[in-house]
């Protein structure tokens, strides 16, 4: 395959329990129903709805990924699916004009090593793989094997498929992810993958000078809000504003060191990541909570500043250098990016690389010999060790610190690794999410709306007066020909029916959907295909696609699934139905 700085990997291989009824499985199916063979397949198959296909404006949250991927002049990305996945590819050939180039199924797969790899039953590994083209972009989509048990595995699978040059850099992003920053009227919106890439390309540069590498950049977004006293937000006083309120088991707590650079931009290094949950347990139910340690080396000089919040959200976007997947390989033991690679390096960043990665108790000499021998090829790679046998490496230490690289003097060759990051502004995270709840969901079109009023504002010349403006594409990636209804902040698609006296604020119309007379939808979100009775009021909703809702009906933060049908009357609150 062709080179290429930067391959995306989306992993969109889960299909969104927390997002049900709008997302379905095949377990969802009935098996004794009939018809429930051709549901599988052929025009039905859009009855299995994964989470990234649903839609954002009228596009599939994925579509809009991958179009973000070409804005930054990503030439090269690959989509993880799940093997029982029959509508992603055809979702990306019909929506965006993706054209299929060929198809593969691989039985055995190849380790690098000219060895065949089985699963651990004794069976082939089987990999279907889709090449796509989209404009100047390859997209490949492969099917993970049956037993892939996480996000790491699927990383595994791709570089076994060959998938992965050995010199790109790998952007990490999960399918469900929205990158919409605030549209600004003198500028277009930046992209947040952008600047990412920007941020990891400048680390790596400095720090194979400073022979301290960097092992991977990840993107935060700041959710923090204040009120009128600059007293900072709960999380349910933030859902009453109209916000998102996390779970508990969704906020950190992230340390942030700033190092201070001569020539540049500060690096800003990743030094602490846990959990809420770890932090504030209760200690032998006590009410008391453990103090929050961090370890003497990470707050070595020279650092401008330390910084400890739980307002920065992980959007689970990484970019990984490519020693780092290199050494990912073969461990592994590993199956998570989010919850256990990915900690891994922050904590074991100022260890250096062999205490990290090398000899390790409790595994056999042969599984010991083929790490060490592939840590050392990885610091060979990075002029880390000039060709030093493995035992010593890291050998001899001095006390004195490189003030300019933070790292000790003399003849160690076992450097520290660094992780960075990049922090959106409070302002840029308004729409940079992941849409993995009902709620998130539900907020990230919301938020569109007003993002498109916006540039409707914007791209009007005659100042904006006209209430319905044909959105033609631009600063978001919305249907072309979407009407935006600037009075009462909604947008609606091409094709669908509003009936007499219906009022529809700050909600999203899909295409052909007909609605009938005397409604009020408010802060809903209407699928394609769906149909609304007379005289219905409908809140703070999601209608999914070729719903029917009856006549006289009051819904109110419902959620309607596929091809559901709702009796005239029903009235309801907090259901899915």
């Amino acid at each position: 395959m062709k080179s290429t700085e930067f391959t995306g990997v989306i992993l969109a291989a889960t299909c969104g329990a927390r997002l049900y009824p709008l997302t379905s499985s095949k377990d969802d199916l009935d098996m004794n129903d009939e018809d429930s063979d051709d549901c599988m397949d052929g025009d039905n198959a859009e009855w299995y709805m994964p989470k990234h296909l649903l839609p954002l404006a009228g596009k599939p949250i994925l579509h809009h990924l991958i179009q973000h991927c070409g804005d930054i002049g990503m030439n090269h990305v690959i989509i993880a699916i799940s093997v029982y996945d029959d509508v992603t590819k055809n979702s990306l050939v019909s929506g965006i004009g993706a054209k299929e180039i060929e198809k593969d199924v691989v039985v055995l797969a190849d380790n690098g090593d000219g060895e065949k790899k089985e699963t651990e039953d004794g069976e082939a590994e089987v990999v279907t793989r889709y090449q796509l083209k989209y404009r100047d972009m390859d997209l490949s989509i492969m099917a993970m094997p049956s037993d892939c048990a996480g996000s790491a595995d699927a990383i595994r699978v791709i570089q076994r498929q060959g998938a992965i040059s050995d010199s790109s850099h790998v952007m990490v992003m999960p399918a469900d992810l929205i990158l919409y920053p605030k549209i600004c009227c003198d500028d277009q919106h930046s992209n947040a993958l952008g600047a990412l890439a920007d941020v990891h390309r400048r680390e790596y540069r400095v720090g194979l000078k400073k022979e301290v590498p960097l092992a991977m950049s990840m993107l935060l977004a700041d959710v923090g809000e204040e009120d009128e006293n600059g007293i900072p937000l709960k999380e349910s006083s933030k859902a009453k504003k109209g916000g998102i309120a996390r779970e508990d088991e969704d906020i950190e707590y992230i340390g942030l060191a700033t190092l201070k650079n001569k020539h540049g931009p500060c690096t800003q290094r990743i030094i602490l990541k846990q959990s809420k949950y770890n932090v504030e347990e209760d200690e032998h139910n006590t009410g008391s909570t453990p103090k929050l340690h961090i370890q003497k080396a990470r707050l070595h000089a020279p650092i401008d500043q330390i910084m400890i919040k739980t307002v920065w959200s992980d959007l689970h976007v990484f970019c990984f250098s490519p020693w780092t997947l290199k050494l990912l390989a073969i461990n592994e033991s590993m199956k998570d990016l989010g919850k256990e690679f990915v900690p891994f390096l922050v904590a074991s960043q100022f260890r250096g690389l062999k205490a990290s990665f090398g000899q390790r108790s409790g595994v056999s000499k042969d599984e010991d010999d083929e790490k060490m021998n592939a840590l050392l090829e990885v610091m060979n790679e990075l002029k880390i060790g000039n060709g030093r046998g493995i035992d010593d490496i890291g050998a001899s230490r001095s006390t004195k610190f490189d003030e300019d690289s933070g790292q000790k003097d003399g003849n160690s060759q076992d450097r520290p690794f660094l992780v960075t990051t990049h922090i959106l502004s409070r302002e840029s995270s308004k729409l940079v999410l992941r849409a993995c709840s009902l709620a998130s969901y539900a907020y990230g079109c919301r938020e569109i709306v007003s993002q498109a009023i916006t540039a409707s504002k914007v791209t009007t010349l005659d100042g904006g007066n006209d209430n319905n403006t044909k959105y033609e594409g631009g600063k978001l990636h919305l249907v072309k020909g979407t009407s935006v209804n600037t009075k009462f902040n909604s947008i609606i698609l091409p094709d669908s029916t509003l009936g007499e006296k219906v009022q529809v604020k700050s909600s999203t119309i899909g295409r052909g959907v007909k609605i009938g007379k005397r409604c009020r939808l408010n802060n809903v979100v209407v699928h394609d295909n769906a149909v609304i009775g007379e005289n219905c009021l409908l809140q703070n909703s999601v209608v999914s696609s070729n719903a029917i809702i009856g006549d006289n009906c009051n819904l109110n933060e419902c959620q309607i699934r596929f091809n559901s049908n709702v009796k005239a009357g029903t009235k309801e609150k907090g259901e899915g139905l």
